[in-house]
Order: C-alpha cells, then structure tokens, then sequence
C-alpha cells in the first residue's frame, strides 16, 4: 500500500516532543486528525485545522466557521491530493491554547497495513486545556511545589487531564483508524432501533441508582453491563473484557480516567436531544458509541450492530424478568445473569471483580524519603510476577516471586504464598520492595509492566513518584533462564490455558477426538509434569472410548 513516513513534533516544546509514524496515501485528512489525537493523548474536545502554507491552504474540520465558499474541509479530501515527499504542514488543536503541530512528510514509502503505525518517539504528552506548552510546565513546576498553595489541585487536574504516552495502547489505538467503512443494512438498523426504544422504555420503570452492575451470560460470552445514572440520563457501558471493565467501570473514578469509555459499547438514553456523537436511534434521544480506544467512537458496521442488539435484547430480558430494584455498586452486589436456551436464570451475587480497594497510595514521608536515597534518572525498570499456578513455573518451588530488573541491576523477592488472597497486602509487599529497589538504584523515568494487573496494582505508586507505567509484552532475564526452550507461541498457549476456569478446560478436551487428545497431553506434559493432570488425561481418554463413558464426561 502506498504511503508516506511523517515526522510530527510539537513546536515550542523542549527537549523536543515529537512521533514518527507510517500513514496509508488514502487517509483523509480527518482520520489524519484522529491519527494525530492518538498520538499525542489529546481528547478531541475542541476544533481544528491544517494549515499548508506552500500552497497556501487550510483544511478546516469539522465545525469551524468560514466566510468563504471554495474553503475546504477534512472529511472530503485525502492525503495524496496535497502532500507529497518534502512537504510541510502544520496541525492546529484547540484555537484557544493553540497546539502548534509541526508535519513533514519525510519520504513516499510502501506498507502493508492499511491503518498507521507508529515508529518511533520522544516525550511524554502534555495535557489538554492547560494553556500551552509553556502553561503545561508551568502547571507540572507548581503541582510538584509542596510550598504552593494550590499543589493538590494542580495535582489532581493532572491527573484527570494528563493522558501519558503509552506507546502499547497507541499502537492498538492506531489500528482502529482503518479505511473500510460500511453502511448498515436497512433491516438490521430497523432492529437495532427497535431494540434501543424497548430497552429504553423497560428502563424508564426501573429503580435504577447511581451506579450497578449485571454479568450476563449469554452464548459462550461473558458481559459486564455498568449502568451510570447521572440525573436523568442512563448511561450502560457494555464490556465483554475482565480487564476493560475493571479500566472503566471499577478502577478509577471517572474523573480520574483517560480509558473511561475505552474497549466498551456505551449506549446512552438522554432526556434531551443528543448531537450525532456515535449512531442515533429514531428518537433522537439515544446513541450507541462503539468505543474501542478511548475517547474516538468507531463506524458502527453491520457485524457490530448484530451483537449490540442480541446484547440489548438480552439486557431488556433480564430487567423485564428482575422486578425488584437493581442491586447498588455500593453494597457491592450485581446481577448476575445466565441463559439457558430459554429463559434467564437470575441472581443477586456479590461482585467479584473489583480492583479500587487494592489501590495503595504512599504516604508523604515515604515518597521524600525515596526521592532523598534515590536519584532520578532516565533508565526504564522491568517488572512482573510470577506466582505457583502459573504454567510458566513448570513446578518449581517457589510461591510467588517479583521481579525487578533494570539495565545494570535485577532483585528476585520471594513473597509469601498465602498473600495471593489479600491483595491489598502482596500490593504492599511488593510497593515496599520497588521503594526499596529505587532507594538503592535510583527513580526510574518508566516502569514497564506486561499485566494488566500489574499495571492496576502500581498506578497510585507511580502517580505518587511521578513515573511514566507502561504495559508491553516482555520477559525478564529471569523468565528467560527458567524457560530458555520453550517457544513463543508455546507460552502463548500456556497463558491461554492458565486463565480457563475446570469447566472451559474440560469442553476444550471435549472438542478433541483421541489422537488430538493424546497430542494435546504431550505438549502440556512438557512443562508440566503432574499426576494430577495426568489422570485427568487418562479419564477423558477412557471416557471418549464408549457412549457411556462420553455421556458421564459430558456431565
């Protein structure tokens, strides 16, 4: 496919602040804007236009005023009708603060993606509505001086305005902003609104407080529905992923997220009429954002729409079927939901996923006490743990271990097994083992993780120290001596398998007929040498051998 490198650096900013990223000829130019919001953790919240002053152009988004008929605008013409190697070009954000993009397109190159891609960069991003770049500094000097009046404001402003650069994320971000667009069929858009006015009218009757929670079980999949109710507006959050639920429904308060609405179906009944912020029902009043990335709702296309109606007429079945008030968020109760080919089994059940309490914040003594024994530099520190049920341990005898690991420097810290059910207490454990770590080699720039997990764990540490946390994929030098012959795609499959419940495990060697059965057995057996599983192989392949034996291993 053919496109162009581009070289985006924020003008005014030092030391320097830029990305380098590989972008498909055939872009529009609005998709460029989204590109570009992607990039530098901007929350498209305000206006904007390109300015090519060689060709004495500007491109103007969606929403500006002009006075002039032949003006044009980003959403109706594409790259390659203006930009070719060597050309320069600005992107203005916000009018008000004046993000002052720097572009040029470096060379015309080939790739195989048809989304961009990012490189390569430098700098953390700065934060929307804090005046430029010069306010941002200004922002960040104050919200560190103990002695300034206004420090704990500033550092909560931050907090919920500053989106830090995750090159992870970025990259998956990226990869939503691809170039098939697809109008949705007449009669599925027919039941699509048909199923949002009938859900929307059994929620009118419902006692529905500020925040609960249902876990729907419907064909094979898992639904975490959050219901927000802000006045008279209902919002749902709809997530089919532990872990992006626990990123917006659970985690972090609103205020404080920059994933609130990310990896979800957010569907939104307003008591007044809505703008055209995602699809429209008929009623003017309700909207469905298919939100995969944050703040940026994607096309909702035909195969999207056929899962938010069998998930919306599953929702409407459930509080048709529940007469009584929905269980509150606060008394951590939720419904809990499953669907058995003809009706709903329905039941109040103590949440199980929740992540907000395991938060631990240091207190100030601690952080000047790191900051005084631990010098600040711009290494990056690996860490993860590893605990005993995990497949990667291939039986060793450890319980649970933390790994940290630097550039010169790796600590190995067995914690106790029995911590694995408090997790307020192994937080601590391994909060006092990093302290320990920087105190003795330094403050880090970045903390990298490869957990979602991990990365929940030791958020509130790193605002705290104020440390860049990012979570990419890696293995630590001690992972690599324990498991030096063991494949990539192999460990892929043990994670897999780590993470099914008995009963997924069971089906999964159900689906096998006995010569897969007896493969799968000798790959496992490789890493894991038990008799427990052992037996559990042999049983289900005496099992397969006779109709009785298949209809008690189905049971």
């Amino acid at each position: 496919m053919n496109a162009y490198q581009l070289k985006i650096s924020m003008k005014g900013a030092k030391p320097p602040v830029w990305r380098r990223v590989n972008v498909p000829k055939d872009l529009t130019f609005n998709e460029l804007h989204e590109t570009i919001q992607r990039l530098f953790g901007w929350m498209d919240e305000h206006l904007y236009k390109f300015r090519i002053a060689s060709q004495m152009l500007e491109i103007l988004g969606p929403g500006v005023e002009t006075n002039y008929l032949d003006d044009i605008f980003a959403e109706d013409h594409y790259l390659y009708e203006f930009l070719n190697e060597g050309t320069r070009f600005q992107y203005i954000y916000d009018f008000g603060d004046w993000w002052d993009h720097a572009i040029l397109v470096e060379k015309e190159i080939e790739m195989e993606e048809n989304y961009p891609v990012l490189i390569k960069w430098k700098g953390d991003n700065f934060a929307e509505d804090s005046g430029n770049v010069e306010g941002y500094e200004e922002i960040v000097k104050r919200s560190k001086d103990k002695k300034d009046a206004d420090q704990k404001e500033l550092m909560q402003w931050l907090k919920m305005q500053h989106i830090p650069f995750d090159e992870y994320y970025v990259k998956e971000q990226l990869s939503e902003i691809i170039k098939a667009h697809e109008d949705l069929d007449k009669e599925i858009e027919k039941q699509l609104d048909q199923s949002m006015l009938a859900l929307r009218k059994t929620l009118m009757t419902k006692d529905i407080g500020e925040l609960s929670l249902i876990e729907m079980e419907k064909s094979d999949m898992t639904y975490y529905i959050g219901f927000n109710r802000m006045d008279n507006d209902i919002v749902l959050q709809i997530y089919d992923d532990e872990t992006a639920y626990l990123q917006g429904v659970d985690y972090v308060s609103p205020q404080a997220s920059c994933n609130i609405f990310a990896n979800t179906i957010c569907v939104i009944f307003n008591e007044e009429e809505l703008p055209n912020l995602g699809w429209n029902c008929s009623d003017g009043k309700s909207t469905i954002k298919i939100l995969r990335t944050g703040y940026f709702p994607v096309d909702l296309n035909n195969d999207d729409a056929l899962l938010v109606i069998n998930i919306l007429q599953g929702i409407e079945e459930i509080l048709s079927q529940w007469k009584k008030p929905l269980p509150s968020y606060e008394t951590n109760e939720c419904l809990h939901a499953t669907h058995n080919h003809q009706d709903w089994i329905i039941s109040k059940q103590q949440i199980r996923l929740h992540a907000t309490r395991d938060l631990v914040h240091l207190d100030e003594k601690e952080i000047e006490q790191i900051e005084r024994e631990g010098v600040h530099h711009a290494g990056t520190v690996l860490c993860d743990v590893l605990s005993a049920p995990s497949p990667m341990m291939m039986n060793k005898a450890y319980d649970v271990l933390l790994l940290i690991e630097s550039d010169t420097v790796n600590a190995k810290v067995t914690l106790p097994h029995e911590l694995l059910g408090d997790m307020v207490q192994i937080n601590i454990q391994i909060l006092q083992a990093l302290a320990q770590f920087f105190k003795e080699n330094g403050i880090p720039d970045t903390l990298k993780v490869n957990s979602e997990n991990m990365r929940f764990m030791l958020s509130a540490f790193c605002e705290d120290l104020g440390i860049m946390l990012l979570m990419e994929p890696f293995r630590t030098q001690f992972e690599t001596m324990l498991l030096p012959d063991i494949d990539e795609k192999d460990i892929e499959i043990l994670d897999t398998l780590a993470h099914l419940s008995g009963e997924e495990f069971y089906d999964f060697m159900e689906s096998m007929d006995e010569n897969e059965l007896m493969a799968f057995q000798e790959f496992i057996t490789k890493y894991l040498d038990s008799d427990d599983l052992n037996d559990i192989f042999e049983d289900s392949l005496a099992l397969k051998k006779d109709d009785h034996g298949k209809k008690k291993f189905d049971a």
